[in-house]
This record gives structure tokens, C-alpha cells and sequence, in this order.
């Protein structure tokens, strides 16, 4: 038998990956440590409102929605912005080379993060390579592909392009 980990019996990887890319952006200047992110995770959860226990159990396609709750927060207690744009939204995906381009520019900016989404599973990405990217995940996913071979349990692990966010602080 063996202990059930975050996401085993949650679908909270959407709450943890707004928590941790914000984090991850607003480095070097802010560090957001425990005591921080404990009174973020509550503000999240206050956004929310009723719409937690929707997102404990079934996961959220609210991310957006958290991470406006995140800008608010930041705007609060640190004086900075978050800003949210997401550079993919046509149906026809854009190729893997366009993509790794797209979050490696992206991420040369300093304060800022990415937020990946495949089939099942919200995550901030910490680098890229060229098959693939390397995740800084509460749930201790290593990576997403940028293509699939099939339609197997492993091509879940694709990257939804129309679900990429870049994120960047800003000083307000």
C-alpha cells in the first residue's frame, strides 16, 4: 500500500500551479515563502467562494479566474500586478517549435512563469527542451510533450496550446 499524494484524491493542481507560478514570477524581487502562500491559498480560496468544493473534487477550468485573484492579492500586500495573456488561441495548434520559442522568449523576461495545461493536469513550466517541458509541479510531474504518436494514456501528457498563460509581475 502506498500513501495517497496531491492529486490522488484531489483535483487541486489548478489552486497549487496559480500558488506556485506566481511565486516562481515574482522572483528575484518578492519572495513569496510559506506564511505568504498560506494567505494566498486562503484568498484563492475566498475568490472561489461556493465554487471550492467544485474544485476540490471535480478540478477547474477556473484558473483564470484564480489567477485574478492572485493579481489582487499581490496588488494588496505587495504593490505589484500580474499580468495574463495567453499567445495561443486559434483552433489550428501552432507547431512545438513555435511553442518552445513562445515560453523560452518568454522566460529570458526576468518575473515572469508559465502556466501548461494537458488533458488532466494544470502546471508551471520551468524550462524548456526541445521535445518537451520541464514542470515545477505540486504534484511531482516531470513534463509535458508538445506532440503525441497516438491516443494511449502517455498522449494525455500533451500540451494544450489554447491553455498556455505567460505571466509576469510587474511593479504596480
Amino acid at each position: 500500500m502506498n500513501p495517497y499524494r496531491q492529486g490522488d484524491l484531489d483535483s487541486l493542481c489548478g489552486l497549487y500551479c496559480v500558488i506556485n507560478a506566481l511565486r516562481f514570477a515574482a522572483l528575484p524581487a518578492t519572495k513569496i515563502g510559506r506564511a505568504q502562500s498560506m494567505a494566498l491559498i486562503q484568498h484563492l480560496a475566498k475568490a472561489l467562494g461556493p465554487e471550492f468544493g467544485e474544485l476540490f473534487v471535480d478540478g477547474t477550468n477556473s484558473v483564470k479566474r484564480l489567477l485574478r485573484a492572485a493579481d489582487e492579492w499581490l496588488q494588496q500586500t505587495h504593490g505589484e500586478r500580474l499580468i495574463v495573456s495567453r499567445p495561443f488561441r486559434r483552433v489550428v495548434p501552432p507547431s512545438a517549435e513555435v511553442i518552445a520559442q513562445t515560453i523560452s522568449t518568454h522566460l529570458a523576461d526576468p518575473r515572469t512563469a508559465v502556466i501548461a495545461c494537458n488533458l488532466v493536469h494544470w502546471s508551471v513550466v520551468e524550462r524548456v527542451t526541445p521535445k518537451r517541458l520541464v514542470l515545477f509541479d505540486s504534484s511531482l510531474h516531470q513534463y509535458m510533450k508538445f506532440e503525441g504518436k497516438g491516443r494511449s494514456a502517455k498522449d494525455n501528457n500533451i500540451i494544450l496550446p489554447h491553455k498556455l498563460l505567460l505571466l509576469k509581475v510587474v511593479t504596480a
